[in-house]
Order: structure tokens, then C-alpha cells, then sequence
């Protein structure tokens, strides 16, 4: 993508380095054709497309007397990707002479041509137009705009906000010159010692209002003329107006006093009638009133990170006097996300709706645990990152300065979630709910219930035992999160299931499959409730799944299950996942680690809590007691439960070695063995899979044990009785080649798409013939049937698609790619292995999106190994670069500073290279000082200075760099307008 980006201002007659800057202004200069003419980033009512949304919008003009075809041309808000999207060659793609072209900038183009692949800020962001060569056409930077108004020209003439939006005609309303500036404040908001002045400013002649009674200011809140002081719990919120501008956004300090708490804080703040008066939303909790809050956010210390406007509404209320709530953000109240990275596990930083649950039946104030919820839905998806649950964390609200006790901060899985979450688009998708609150306990988020209702009528009305009828039925399931999420739901024995709290996703298409999210499980893991044996470890919760209770219906609302479990393969493949975790993910030790780690946040704030609630700190740690002692006991009873109800016979333990002890591991079922010897527990009549993991530099020899001594079959199935002890052999294979996995395309798309790819490299002594290697993402393998042959730093592409990728990467020489492997690679990560001609494994990883690894969400750019003599299987020796869309096939991994506009420096243009004590740099410094910057391989900044150029030349010199250690390094030379980079190398 660089490169096309770089090839895209050739037309600009430069040859020698070219600069982002002068190319866009060139382009300017010789006469704008076609101009943006009029964006609406917030649209709520203005104008509806034809699917009947309120979608946001850019209007094109063109300046000229002809008519212009803009088949080929590119729309994007991202410098780097250009060519995000592009117009068709259909008749729809002609904008007529002085006429306009409205695109919808939906993220949906489903819904039609002339609706792109991207969605506007309404904060604001850059938007490009560049003609079918990649040639700049129009540059909009774009400033916030308030719902419902538009940027656009005014009378066609100057940029102005627009009181009236005007699709497709003239601009001819009221226009301001922009949106007033913020207030800024002399003191950030958190947890003060002292009292203070505080001090208010903004643009010179504009207005300020404030109150700081919780209202929101407006023209007639007191006008900011002097400091204010502070010394109690105070939320200071202020608009400001200049002349010919609309008001700013409100912004908001809060400062507490006599603070001492250890969680994140979040205070609400609006006038005191709004939320505890008589109408007010505390004392109507069943009303599902909506009440503009100030919603402040602090961070562990104590220190305020972000201020918002949101609507408030009381989330499941019930007769408690902590109540939970529920934020919204939305366009009306000036940002229609909340625009914060919250939660540590997710790899986004945007949220629409948020939840401040008070624990629901686990709920502190009445005797619970208030974490019982964020453990469980933790643990289902500690089984697989890609499983649906809220991310979540405790924190403490204030609400108009007072206390309002510990909550537990929460996703809300709505349609926004799933978007945020995997991507989808509400339209795209079936996204359902088992509720309670309905009378048929059937809702829907997104779509229908049709493909759901057609799953579930064939199992009940198929027979399961046969074979050909059972997988008809479980195609249309992701199997394993299904197994995965009723085994979840059973272990937990939550009592609030069945006919409420499911949700489960697909996508349409005939080929799509369910997908189950966890939702509202505080009712479970011993979670008291009066007259319900559930709180006990001891209660038969697959009973309970297996049973004709109707739940919150009349209808049976396990006929599903029933029926499935009529067929033997899905018992056996049940009974066994359910064994297996209980040995690994649900191991009594992994879940009271878990449990403590919850409990040690929580714990300094339970004092704040109680005392403003209720209960006490005692009963809290009774309770924490209580679960721990469910935890520890639960196992045992619910394999007794499934050797019951299915016949499994006599339970006992496996253990598994193997020799050396670093040789691999041994793959159990469905898990792998995590220490050696591993001990699990299993079912006599159900036969257990082992398979010999050899870690690279190892071959598999023979297996040792009862009924097995000297099989040689890698993978075996074993009894548990006639086998309890079963040992995998391995000998140290010799002079194996040093080939490894440098670099990772799983996130190809867009207009360029390069499909997917996967870099190795010889790093050792002897050159390798790759020919009759096999690579493999997981269980998807591909065979390399040609001779290639590597030299001592030479590396190669495995690619998913050959054409397409040699294609995107012209300069990578084909001799040195390999392919198609036609499987593609997985955006949430999967284990990728690499295996010579004799079956060897050589190289092994288990790539992730998630930390240690690199967050690598932005498509078309790879993670890559840093340091090529450090461990490729450590997520933490990778890295994705911002700055280098497409990455490096074929190269060694360079960092590239973000925000790089142009080419680097040659070697010509930097030398001696290596060097020693002195560089000298030809850029074009001119009169002004630049920068110069190394960083080494971890892109870790070593060295920074200002230098000038030579007098009478274009040479910067870099001296006095003995205390440079020697190593390879990027250099960075810059300026205001510009910056180049080059890998140098120190003696």
C-alpha cells in the first residue's frame, strides 16, 4: 500500500525526493475538477437513504462545464489507505456538469452502490478524494460538528458549518465559521488534597458559562469572569461561544475530596431534581426514562481521563437501593460514542451503550459476592478469546458528588457491541435473545428467527441417532462454542437460564453458523436464593439442561439438547470436552486463581461499599469463602452426574509423561498437557486421544505403557482402565535447519487485497531446499511441491494466493514464492507449523490479536519478528507497524516510525554506512533546524538531537556518536514538513 501511495504523486513531474506536501499542494494548484463540497458526519434526521437509515454523507460538486465519469476514483478518511474506497464504472459513477453526487458514508454497501466501506467521525477526520491513478483530487480536514448540521461551502465560496444541510442542491442557509472552542481547565479533575482557584479559558472573545450545581450551562448559567474555588465535591461544567461560531461541546472537571479508594471512579452528574426529585430517574426506576448526565471518567490514580455528555437509565431495576444503570452515548448530546480504551482485553477503544451493573442476584448489598458474573463470563472466554462476552471491571461512582458504591463496569451486548466486537453490521446478521422479559421469552437484536427456528425443528423432529440426520443439525452450529457454552452454563448451575439470559449470533448465509454469547450468569456458582437447591455444587445442573422444564414459558425449552444428546458421537464428544476442561480451563486451582484476582480488586473499596449499602465486610468474605468451597467441590459432582446420565462408567485419572521432558507435549482430547507428568481425570467408556507433540529439534519415537509399549503411531486412542499410564518417547534430532516463521499477513482486504501470507526465513549456517515441506494453520495444511532453495538469510512467501500477492508485491522476486495454500489465516489467531520433507517439525508458533502479541486490527498490515535471534513463539518478540501498510515480504524487519509520507533515504544520500563516530545526511534541511533520531531493532528511541546542514550545502552532519553502542539501527531525519528514514549499522 505504500508503494501504490508513493506511485500515486509521479505525475507530479519531481525527481528526487518527493514530499507528501508539495505533491498535494501541486495538485491543487493546477485546478480542482471535482471538490467535496458538503459532509454531515452526525446525520439523525436530515436525509434518509433508500433503506430508510439516517446515514452520514459526502457531497461532491463539479466546478467544470462537462460532465465527469468518477468510475475508478477513490473516497478514504485514512492517508495511508488511499483507496479505502472506489466508485464503479456504472452510470451512476457521472456527476454532470455544476451537479452534485451524494455518497453515503454508511460502512454499507450492501445497501447499494454509492454507499462506501467506511464510516465518518463525527469528532472529526480527514477525507481524501484522489482520481483513478491515485492523484490527489480534494483534502477535507473536518472539525466536530453537531448532529444534524453539516460542513459544507457556503453560497460556493467559504467552508463553513451549516444550519441547513443541503443534499444534492446549493448551500443556502445560515452558516458559522466553525464550532466553538472547548474550555480549558488550570486544574484536571480527580481526587484533590486541597482546595484551589480554578481558572477557565477558550478562544479569545468567546463567552463562557458554567454551573456547578450538575446542570448543564447554557446563555443564561452565570458567565465565567473570575477564578473559582474549589474545595469540595464539585463537577465544574462549561460551554463556551464565540462570535460567528455554534457553542462548544459542554466539558466537564470533576474534583473529590476525601477520596480513598483503589478501583477507577466514574461520577454522574446532573441537577439534583433530574435524578433523586420526585420524577426524578432513581425515584422511577420503572419508568425507562432517558436523563442527560455528565459523565466524568478517572483512572486508578485517581486522575480524571474524559468527560462526556450521555443519557441515563436505570438498567434492570428491582426493589434494591443501589440500583444499576446504563450509559448511551449518542449524536444529540455531542458524541455519539464514548471514545475510551476501557477494557485491557479489547482492541478497540470506542463504546455506544455501557452498563453499571450492581451485580444483579450477586448483588453485595444483599450478600453477595458482586463479581460472580465478570468471573464466569471471564472463564467461558478464557476457553477461547473469540467467544461473546462483556468485558468488564469494578469501579466506583459518584452521583452529584455523593458515593454511590462499587460497580462492575460492562459492555452492553447489544447490536453495537457485535459490531465493535466482530465486525458486523446489524443488517448482516441474526442476532437473538431468550428473554424473560418477553412473554414468548423471543427477541431480536438484529434479523429473525427463521434459520434458527429451521436448526431447532430438524432436531426435534429428526431422528439424532442417525448419523446423516445429527450432522445435518450441527453444520449449522459452531460446534465447539456451543459444546463449550452449554458446558459453561451446567458448570456454573446458573438457575436464570434456559428460557432467558441466551443470545447467539450468525451471519446470513447458507454456510454461516451459530455462535453463542454468555449473558447474566450471577445467578450460578452458589448464588443464594430462597427455596432453589441451586446454590449447592451438588445440584444436577445437566438434569436440569436435559429436562421438560419450561422455564419462564410453557413450552419445553430443552428439546434441542434432548434430542441431541439421542446421538453416541455427541455424547462422547460432550462427555469428553466436559472432561477436558474440567482438567484444564475449569481446574478447581486455575478457577480460585481466577476468583482471588477479582477478589484482591475489589477488596480495598468493600469497606466504601457496605457502609454506604449495607451488608458488611465479614459477610463479603464469607461468601468469597463459600464459592471458593463450591469450586473446589463442583467437579467431582458433575462428572457423576454425566457418568449417570450417560452411562460412562468408572471414573479415574490418566497420567501422561513423556521423554526427554522438553521434547513437546502431548495433545489430550482436545487440550494439550501443561506439565510433566500431566495427571486428568476421565470416563472408563470413553476412549481418550493422545497425539505426540514433538517441539522443533525432536522426532517422535514410540509410546510406553500398558496396551501401548512400542506403538509407533503418533496419535493413539487409549482406555482409561487398561491404560493409566502412558508415556510419548521423543529422540533429539541431528543438523536440523534453522528455518523460522519472520512474518504474518492474517488480515488482507480492501480494494489491494494481497491475500493472506506468511514469511519464513533460513537463519542458519547451510542453505535449505524446502521442496515436499509442509505448512500448516492448524488443521488446514499445504505442501510445498517445488524446489526452492534458501540461502543463509534468505526467506520466502507462502502465499494464499500467488497471483494476487505478486500483484501487490511487484519487487518481491516470484522465485521466492509458493502457493496457493488457498485456506487463508485466522483475524483471532491460530497455530501455524512448519515441517521438513521427513515430517519434522521445525518451526511452531500460536499467533494471537491479543496481548502479549501485537494488536495488529488495521487490515493490510503484518506483525513481524523484531529480533530474529529471539524466540519466535513470544508474542511479545513481534510487532505490528502502523507506519509500513503491506509490511516487508521478503525483507528483514525495519522500524518504520508512524506517519512516514514518503521514501526513504538511500545509501547515497547517508554515509559512511556503517559508520562509526561521524554521518553525514543529504536532506533537504534548508534554513531550518531538523531532528535526527535513532531507534534500534525495538523501535525503542536511543539517541535524539537538532542539527542544521553545512553552510553552501544540502549535508547535515551527525557527529559525536561514540557512545552509540554498536548494532543496527533506524535512523530518522526531520522536520516540520517532513521526514525520510534509513537502516544504518554502527561498528
Amino acid at each position: 500500500m505504500l508503494a501504490l501511495y508513493k506511485n500515486s504523486f509521479r505525475n507530479c513531474g519531481v525527481n528526487k525526493l518527493l514530499l507528501l506536501s508539495f505533491c498535494l499542494f501541486s495538485a491543487f494548484a493546477m485546478g480542482q475538477t471535482v471538490r467535496i463540497n458538503e459532509v454531515q458526519s452526525a446525520n439523525e434526521t436530515t436525509w434518509m437513504d433508500g433503506a430508510g437509515d439516517f446515514d452520514d454523507w459526502i457531497e461532491l460538486y463539479n466546478t467544470t462545464d462537462e460532465a465527469i465519469f468518477l468510475g475508478g476514483w477513490y473516497l478514504s478518511d485514512d492517508p495511508i489507505e488511499p483507496d479505502k474506497w472506489s466508485f464503479d464504472d456504472g452510470p451512476e459513477s457521472w456527476i454532470e456538469a455544476g451537479g452534485y453526487l451524494v455518497i453515503f458514508i454508511d460502512d454499507e454497501t450492501d445497501e447499494g452502490f454509492l454507499h462506501a466501506n467506511f464510516a465518518l467521525d463525527q469528532t472529526g477526520e480527514q477525507l481524501f478524494l484522489s482520481d483513478h491513478n491515485l492523484n490527489p483530487i480534494d483534502q477535507r480536514d473536518l472539525d466536530f460538528c453537531w448532529q444534524d448540521l453539516s460542513w459544507g461551502y457556503n453560497d460556493a465560496v467559504e467552508w463553513t458549518i451549516q444550519d441547513q444541510p443541503s443534499p444534492g442542491i446549493q448551500n443556502s442557509g445560515l452558516s458559522y465559521a466553525g464550532t466553538s472552542q472547548s474550555c480549558a481547565f488550570s486544574e484536571n479533575g480527580g481526587v484533590k488534597d486541597n482546595s484551589f482557584e480554578l481558572i477557565l479559558t477558550s478562544e479569545p472573545g468567546a463567552i463562557i458559562y458554567y454551573t456547578t450545581d450538575g446542570s448543564n450551562p447554557t446563555d443564561l448559567s452565570p458567565i465565567y469572569d473570575s477564578p473559582i474555588n474549589i474545595s469540595s465535591n464539585t463537577t465544574v461544567k462549561t460551554i463556551a461561544k464565540a462570535n460567528g461560531k455554534v457553542t462548544s461541546l459542554i466539558k466537564a472537571q470533576t474534583y473529590l475530596f476525601d477520596v480513598d479508594l483503589h478501583n477507577p471512579i466514574i461520577t454522574l452528574s446532573c441537577e439534583e431534581d433530574v435524578f433523586s426529585g420526585p420524577q426524578g430517574l432513581d425515584n422511577q426506576p420503572y419508568s425507562n426514562q432517558e436523563d442527560v448526565m455528565q459523565v466524568c471518567f478517572f483512572d486508578e490514580d485517581g486522575n480524571q481521563i474524559h468527560d462526556q455528555t450521555v443519557g441515563l437509565k436505570v438498567h434492570a431495576p428491582d426493589a434494591r437501593d443501589q440500583r444499576s444503570f446504563r450509559m448511551y452515548a449518542r449524536g444529540e448530546y455531542g458524541e455519539s460514542s464514548i471514545k475510551l480504551d476501557l477494557f485491557p482485553n479489547r482492541d478497540f477503544d470506542e463504546h455506544k451503550r455501557l452498563v453499571l451493573r450492581n451485580s444483579g442476584n450477586d448483588g453485595i448489598e444483599i450478600n453477595g459476592a458482586g463479581l460472580r458474573d465478570a468471573l464466569i463470563t471471564g472463564l467461558y472466554q478464557s476457553i477461547d478469546p473469540s467467544y461473546g462476552a462483556s468485558a468488564s471491571k469494578p469501579v466506583n461512582v459518584f452521583i452529584n458528588g455523593n458515593y454511590w458504591g462499587l460497580y462492575n463496569l460492562r459492555e452492553r451486548q447489544d447490536e453495537h457491541w457485535l459490531g465493535f466486537v466482530y465486525g458486523l453490521e446489524c443488517d448482516d446478521v441474526d442476532y437473538l435473545e431468550r428473554t424473560a422479559e418477553e412473554s414468548d421469552t423471543r427477541t431480536e437484536w438484529c434479523g429473525d428467527w427463521q434459520s434458527f427456528d429451521e436448526m431447532q425443528e430438524m432436531a426435534i423432529n429428526l431422528d439424532m441417532s442417525v448419523q446423516e440426520n445429527y450432522e445435518s443439525v450441527i453444520t449449522r452450529l459452531d460446534f465447539r462454542n456451543f459444546i463449550d457454552y452449554q458446558f459453561t452454563e451446567i458448570y456454573a448451575v446458573n438457575q436464570d437460564w434456559l428460557s432467558n439470559n441466551m443470545k447467539f449470533w450468525k451471519r446470513h448465509g447458507e454456510d454461516e453458523v451459530w455462535n453463542h454469547v454468555i449473558w447474566d450468569v450471577d445467578w450460578g456458582l452458589g448464588t443464594y436464593y430462597p427455596n432453589y437447591p441451586h446454590g449447592f455444587p451438588d445440584w444436577n445442573a445437566l438434569n436440569f439442561a436435559l429436562s421438560n422444564w419450561g422455564g419462564w414459558t410453557t413450552d419445553v425449552e430443552t428439546e434441542f439438547m434432548q434430542n441431541l444428546v439421542m446421538n453416541e458421537t455427541f455424547v462422547d464428544d460432550f462427555s469428553t470436552r466436559t472432561a477436558d476442561l474440567l482438567n484444564s480451563k475449569f481446574k478447581p486451582d486455575v478457577v480460585i486463581d481466577q476468583l482471588l484476582a477479582k477478589k484482591e480488586l475489589m477488596e480495598p473499596d468493600i469497606p466504601e461499599q457496605t457502609a454506604k449499602w449495607g451488608s458488611s465486610v465479614g459477610s463479603w468474605n464469607a461468601e468469597i469463602e463459600y464459592m471458593i468451597g463450591f469450586i473446589e467441590e463442583r467437579p467431582v459432582y458433575m462428572r457423576q452426574h454425566y457418568t449417570e446420565r450417560f452411562g460412562l462408567g468408572e471414573i479415574d485419572t490418566i497420567t501422561v509423561g513423556q521423554y526427554p521432558s522438553i521434547a513437546g507435549h502431548v495433545e489430550v482430547n482436545t487440550i494439550r498437557t501443561d506439565e510433566i507428568p500431566w495427571e486428568g481425570i476421565y470416563f472408563e467408556n470413553v476412549p481418550i486421544r493422545l497425539k505426540a507433540m514433538p517441539a522443533p529439534g525432536f522426532v517422535f519415537d514410540h509410546w510406553e505403557g500398558p496396551a501401548v509399549d512400542g506403538l509407533t503411531d503418533q496419535e493413539i486412542e487409549v482406555n482409561l482402565l487398561e491404560s493409566p499410564e502412558v508415556t510419548a518417547v521423543y529422540f533429539e534430532a541431528d543438523n536440523l535447519p534453522n528455518v523460522q516463521f519472520t512474518e504474518i499477513m492474517y488480515y488482507a482486504t480492501g480494494m489491494t487485497n494481497s491475500g493472506d501470507w506468511v514469511e519464513v526465513a533460513n537463519l542458519g549456517d547451510d542453505e535449505v531446499n524446502l521442496l515436499d515441506w509442509e505448512f500448516c494453520a492448524d488443521a488446514d495444511c499445504y505442501v510445498i511441491t517445488e524446489e526452492i532453495v534458501l540461502q543463509p538469510g534468505e526467506r520466502m512467501v507462502l502465499a494464499q494466493e500467488n497471483t494476487s500477492f505478486l500483484s501487490s508485491y511487484p519487487e518481491v522476486n516470484s522465485g521466492f514464492v509458493t502457493g496457493p495454500f488457498v485456506f487463508g489465516l485466522s483475524t483471532a489467531g491460530e497455530q501455524l507449523i512448519l515441517r521438513n520433507e521427513q515430517a519434522i517439525l521445525i518451526d511452531d508458533i500460536i499467533y494471537s490479536p491479543l496481548s502479549p502479541w501485537p494488536d495488529n486490527t488495521t487490515p493490510n498490515h503484518t506483525i513481524e519478528l523484531m529480533d530474529e535471534e529471539t524466540d519466535n513463539s513470544v508474542g511479545s518478540h513481534w510487532v505490528s507497524q502502523e507506519g509500513l501498510p503491506g509490511g516487508s515480504p521478503s525483507d528483514e524487519y525495519v522500524f518504520t516510525p508512524v506517519g512516514i509520507a514518503e521514501a526513504n533515504l538511500n545509501t547515497s544520500q547517508v554515509y559512511p554506512n556503517p559508520f562509526s563516530n561521524t554521518l553525514v545526511a543529504e536532506v533537504p534541511v534548508g534554513n531550518h533546524e531538523a531532528r535526527v533520531q535513532f531507534f534500534d531493532v525495538m523501535g525503542r528511541e536511543v539517541l535524539s538531537r537538532w542539527i542544521n546542514k553545512q553552510r553552501g550545502s544540502n549535508r547535515a552532519m551527525i557527529t559525536d556518536l561514540d557512545d552509540l553502542a554498536s548494532g543496527s539501527y533506524v535512523l530518522r531525519v526531520s522536520n516540520a514538513d517532513w521526514q525520510v528514514t534509513l537502516r544504518v549499522q554502527k561498528h
